[in-house]
């Protein structure tokens, strides 16, 4: 289906006023004021068809919206920007499209993010492994480089991918506990319900190939071959693509799924923390 957005609801209705004067007034012209209240209910949101940000996207709609492959742009509270998302066949609920958030002068809050606490990115340069602050001047939005695209989206080393979680989950297999995602939205990890693998399964992948003629990078998974960023540069445009996912390898490296140019998808690789990749975000609808 063709992507959609919902607006507000316009209707009219016809107010009558009727004013009683004593049998002692005077007959003439009389001014008065009418203050008029009005209460509106909220729509209660039941689908991702009746939602306008990604912000009120919970596990309860997404399990509610019928899985199709229908496109729905929402808009992330925190910069405006608008993203297409859908309910796929694995049953949980896809952005479908890059995430392109800045972290320059923004702080984010559990409000409107996935995140513990209030989290403000530190841009000064410092240790360029394990902290977010050198990761940050690395992430790049790809301005200038050609052959760049907008549903590239921007690129995240795994620290700021994760804002700054990456400190806590240096173990094998730990999972990181939390992210840039919009509120209610998180990274995918790397098995089980929500991963990139399951997500590929139900569209036919066996040991990592795509069966068929389905192709990941067209509608409704829309994947990007972004490339990467490292020393600097964006490289590799155009020939694969690397999301990353919520799951650490070790100290110093973080799993995430490849897409290369000849091989769709491959899944996982142990990418080094400071690397810049892409990023999408779920919710579980199942």
């Amino acid at each position: 289906g063709n992507a959609i957005s919902n607006n507000a609801i316009n209707f009219t209705k016809k107010l009558v006023f009727a004013a009683k004067f004593g049998e002692e007034a005077s007959s003439g012209h009389y001014r008065a004021s009418v203050m008029l209240s009005l209460v509106a209910e909220p729509k209660e949101i039941l689908v991702l068809s009746q939602a306008q940000n990604l912000q009120e996207i919970t596990t309860e709609i997404c399990k509610n919206t019928p899985i199709n492959d229908a496109q729905y742009i929402l808009r992330d509270t925190r910069d405006g920007k608008t993203y297409t998302v859908a309910k796929l066949k694995d049953g949980n609920c896809w952005m479908t499209k890059n995430l392109a958030l800045s972290l320059n002068n923004i702080t984010l809050t559990p409000e409107n993010s996935n995140v513990q606490s209030n989290w403000t990115p530190n841009i000064s340069p410092s240790d360029p492994w394990n902290d977010s602050a050198s990761q940050i001047l690395k992430y790049h939005n790809g301005a200038g480089t050609s052959g760049y695209k907008s549903e590239f989206g921007y690129y995240y080393t795994w620290c700021a991918a994760t804002a700054d979680s990456c400190k806590t989950a240096t173990t094998s297999n730990s999972v990181a506990s939390s992210s840039i995602c919009p509120k209610g939205w998180h990274l995918p990890t790397n098995a089980s319900n929500g991963s990139y693998a399951n997500l590929f399964k139900a569209y036919g992948a066996i040991n990592g190939l795509m069966a068929g003629d389905q192709d990941v990078l067209t509608p409704p998974l829309s994947f990007a071959r972004a490339g990467r960023v490292y020393n600097n540069a964006v490289n590799n445009l155009n020939g694969f693509g690397i999301y990353w996912t919520a799951t650490a390898r070790d100290g110093s490296r973080a799993y995430a799924l490849r897409l290369d140019n000849n091989i769709s998808p491959s899944y996982y690789d142990a990418i080094y923390w400071h690397y810049g990749m892409s990023m999408r975000c779920v919710v579980l609808g199942s």
